[in-house]
């Protein structure tokens, strides 16, 4: 498991000490794959899921990435709709 996770990088959001967002990616093949996003239900639609999608971008540039790779499940409309509004 330390080994499958050493490649891969996690970000997180804080508001009052309390975690409420964090996602991880990991470089592979000049590409940055996006894996995990979760956000806190109630902080749901409170631009938390903006500010992290930046770090992983940013993460990305720093990194050379040619892409940005991610999938989400058909039935996780409220993810769909995001990553369409930013481009995916």
């Amino acid at each position: 498991m330390k080994k499958w996770l050493s490649r891969q990088t996690y970000f997180i959001e804080i508001l009052n000490t309390k975690i409420v967002g964090v996602v991880g990616c990991f470089m592979e093949f000049g590409n940055c794959k996006l894996i995990h996003m979760a956000i806190i239900k109630e902080f749901r639609r409170k631009n938390i899921d903006s500010i992290l999608l930046d770090r992983v971008e940013d993460f990305a540039i720093k990194n050379k990435a040619y892409k940005i790779w991610l999938d989400t499940s058909t039935r996780l409309k409220e993810s769909i709709e995001f990553y369409n509004s930013r481009g995916f």
